[in-house]
């Protein structure tokens, strides 16, 4: 039997059993943290899938050659006593009564998750903020609540997430209504969000100027892993990232800097869209990446390059508009000054936090990209 594990971070591996067996127990006998009752949980909830179809009972048999998708789900009602708070590292770049906003390590999981429950930024948070309450899940617009847990589960105060290679600025929420407040502003696109990342490659397109690669995107049909262009169609959803070259490194492996802004945050979004909209990857990157790039600079690039660089919001409580820049961690910074970055040419942080109050519909301050 194959397996493909689906929430938070995907997971896959291969396993084969010569016997029909229940698929609770196999899939309690293959993992060690979570108990048989957790999976049961997730049949329950459609979160099994086998050969494509839904496993409706948790004595379904599953036997060699089935093809099993496991999507993990966290119950809310379990969330405060399986969230252990940890005593981690973090680099906090701004801090008030409402929000916190630091600058995600590289490898650092956002999320709990099989194969990573501890040392994530939910724990970390968790031993910061203190115990969830049931008065913090229960906040109404307009009150504040004592504690950074809106929901009771297991992301405290997280209102969106980074992938585990990639680094860089990342807010929470210190409170419900804070928390109720800056979902709200990433779901409507209110947010500015721009990005750094090395591409493996020169590409064309972007050689004379900035280049908006729209294009829809979707899982991959049979590698759960990736996504990939797909469709509105077919399940595809709408994604726009704006390239902008920023240094170019020739060689017989060159490589391109760029700042990348997107305007939607759909799973894996730049690295899909280098990929296949610019025909050159993050370097570094397994899942998409080129291989002969990756090994030539595997030293160097051990992850995925990709920097969360700038977040630009409306407070969620004085509503002032704040920009945030995180500086890239030491493996990025070796290539930055690799290529010899033309960072003149960049708009300041003065330039993108001096928006005009009028302007409060715009997601963003204007910008050449």
């Amino acid at each position: 039997m194959r397996w493909i594990f689906q929430y938070p971070v995907l997971q896959s591996m291969i396993l084969w059993h010569q016997s029909p067996q229940r698929i609770d127990r196999v899939l309690t006998d293959r993992f060690s943290e979570p108990s048989r009752t957790y999976f049961q949980y997730l049949v329950a909830q459609q979160a099994v899938r086998v050969n494509g179809q839904v496993a409706r009972r948790k004595s379904q048999l599953v036997t060699q050659g089935d093809l099993i998708h496991v999507r993990f789900l966290l119950p809310a009602q379990r969330a405060a006593r399986d969230l252990v708070p940890e005593d981690l590292p973090l680099e906090i770049l701004y801090e008030d009564d409402d929000i916190m906003v630091l600058n995600k390590a590289t490898d650092m999981v956002v999320h709990p998750a099989p194969g990573n429950w501890r040392g994530t930024l939910a724990n970390a948070l968790a031993f910061r903020f203190g115990t969830p309450t049931r008065t913090d899940a229960a906040a109404v617009e307009g009150a504040h609540s004592g504690g950074a847990y809106a929901d009771g589960a297991l992301r405290p105060g997280i209102v969106h997430r980074l992938d585990k290679g990639t680094s860089g600025v990342l807010v929470v929420a210190k409170n419900a209504l804070a928390e109720r407040r800056l979902q709200r502003a990433f779901a409507l696109r209110q947010v500015y969000k721009e990005y750094l990342a090395v591409l493996a490659g020169t590409p064309r397109v972007l050689q004379n100027g900035p280049y908006l690669v729209e294009l829809p995107i979707g899982r991959h049909p049979s590698r759960w892993l990736e996504h990939r262009i797909l469709a509105e169609t077919q399940g595809g959803r709408p994604a726009r990232s704006h390239f902008e070259t920023l240094a170019i490194r020739p060689s017989t492996a060159p490589l391109t800097l760029v700042r990348v802004r997107i305007e939607t945050g759909r799973t894996h979004q730049i690295r899909v869209h280098a990929r296949h909209g610019l025909h050159a990857p993050v370097l570094g990157d397994d899942l998409y990446g080129y291989s002969a790039w990756n090994q030539r600079y595997r030293t160097r690039a051990r992850r995925p390059l990709l920097h969360a660089w700038r977040l630009g919001f409306r407070h969620p409580l004085t509503h002032a508009w704040c920009v945030f820049e995180a500086p890239p961690p030491e493996d990025f910074d070796y290539f930055i000054q690799l290529l010899n970055v033309r960072w003149a040419e960049v708009p300041s942080l003065a330039e993108l936090r001096a928006r005009e109050a009028a302007d409060v519909n715009s997601c963003a301050p204007p910008d050449r990209i």
